[in-house]
């Protein structure tokens, strides 16, 4: 099974009535599954778009340090 990143836009909206954009991302088999793991883990954000992120993955190589 292949995963995702998926970024989720929108907004944070606070019991004081502060509003905050933010955005999040989450890797996840499906777009559907990312929003549902977004909705468990923070039900007071309210997500206006979603993407998928096709950004290069950074490689790490180790060097000797010797």
């Amino acid at each position: 099974m292949q995963e995702i990143k998926f970024i989720l836009h929108g907004q944070f909206h606070r019991p004081n009535g502060h509003v905050m954009n933010d955005q999040l991302g989450y890797i996840a088999a499906t777009k559907e599954d990312a929003i549902a793991t977004c909705n468990r883990l923070y039900p007071n954000f309210v997500i206006n778009k979603v993407e998928i992120d096709e950004s290069e993955v950074e490689v790490v190589k180790l060097q000797s340090l010797i």
